[in-house]
């Protein structure tokens, strides 16, 4: 072979291989061109489609949270239909209320005028009947004034007088000492006196409504007074002292009269009146029918601190240890320091 000859460095069927290569290649850069295309379209699609998918999420979301807020608006608003219900019918009951209040009222009203106007018409009888219970009870009382004739004071008329009084306090033209000037004296004149005068007691008692401390039991000249101040024994017998001296001890004759005396007290406290001496019984009773005769208004009520018994009194501690009560002595303005200390101690407590 010749050195000069022209050396191809490759063969026809080289080049037919390296074109068709070539072409390969070329289709190959097409093809990687055109799927590089449609990997950008894709990719971009795909980007488009998330966010729209983004956007469809975000709609997705707000539309649950308006939902949410639709049915908190529901629940609201029903709660509010509820309340507007329960009010609705809570007014419908107030006003019902209110005019069956109003009725109430009215009828209230009417039978408030009726009762006003029976209260005025009541109130009318009772001024004129308590007029005319005033105006009874100061007629019975003049009459008993003018029956049961009192003076006070009065000179000794006798010539031989049977007594040591200087001057006489007399009823019925009886005559009746005072408490502590008993001896001496006359005892039927005396029985007599004290008869009357408890007959007076007894009668100005149930006119002017006011109950005695010590019940008199009346009988005339036989009359008796019974001492139930604190009794042990409520029926004993030596809770009974006469008014009247026949065949009866001294001392229960001079613890009734004091008695009697205490009754007289208690009916002057009850009308305000005071008692300087408690032995003076007609005087006391004479200015006692004076004053009611001349009050206004006569006690209707008695007093509470002369129908309640004071507190504690050596009368009870004796009457527990000796059984029995003795009537205590009574005489001269004194009382006697012998088995008889627990009446001198009530006496004394009353006094």
């Amino acid at each position: 072979m010749d050195e000069n000859e022209e050396k191809r460095s490759y063969s026809l069927g080289d080049w037919q291989r390296l074109r068709t290569v070539c072409r390969a290649l070329r289709q190959t850069e097409e093809n990687v061109v055109r799927l590089k295309a449609e990997i950008e379209a894709n990719l971009s699609t795909d980007e488009r489609s998330r966010d729209r998918q983004a956007d469809v999420q975000s709609s997705r979301l707000a539309m649950f949270e308006l939902e949410q807020d639709v049915e908190t608006a529901k629940r609201r608003v029903l709660t509010a239909n509820m309340m507007l219900t329960k009010m609705r019918y809570t007014k419908e009951q107030a006003d019902a209320d209110r005019r069956s209040f109003e009725d109430s009222i009215g009828v209230k009203r009417d039978d408030l005028a009726d009762r006003l106007r029976n209260y005025i018409a009541t109130r009318e009888n009772l001024v004129r009947c308590s007029a005319q219970l005033v105006s009874r009870r100061k007629h019975m009382l003049d009459d008993v004034k003018a029956i049961y004739r009192i003076e006070i004071g009065q000179p000794h008329k006798a010539v031989k007088p049977t007594c040591p009084c200087t001057q006489l306090d007399t009823i019925c033209g009886t005559h009746l000492p005072n408490g502590d000037m008993l001896a001496g004296h006359n005892e039927m004149e005396l029985s007599a006196a004290l008869g009357n005068a408890a007959h007076v007691l007894c009668a100005i008692s149930r006119m002017v409504d006011i109950p005695l401390r010590y019940p008199i039991k009346y009988a005339v000249s036989r009359s008796a007074i019974v001492d139930v101040a604190w009794p042990k024994f409520p029926d004993a017998p030596d809770s009974v002292y006469p008014l009247f001296l026949k065949n009866q001890d001294r001392e229960a004759f001079e613890y009734g009269v004091f008695l009697l005396n205490k009754n007289v007290a208690q009916l002057r406290a009850d009308c305000s009146l005071r008692t300087a001496d408690l032995s003076k019984t007609l005087s006391n009773l004479y200015h006692l029918i004076v004053h009611l005769c001349g009050a206004k208004i006569l006690p209707l009520v008695p007093s509470r601190g002369l129908m309640s018994p004071p507190p504690g009194s050596a009368h009870s501690s004796n009457s527990s240890s000796t059984g029995r009560r003795r009537p205590p002595t009574v005489g001269n303005g004194s009382r006697s320091a012998s088995p008889s200390d627990s009446g001198r101690s009530r006496a004394a407590t009353l006094a």
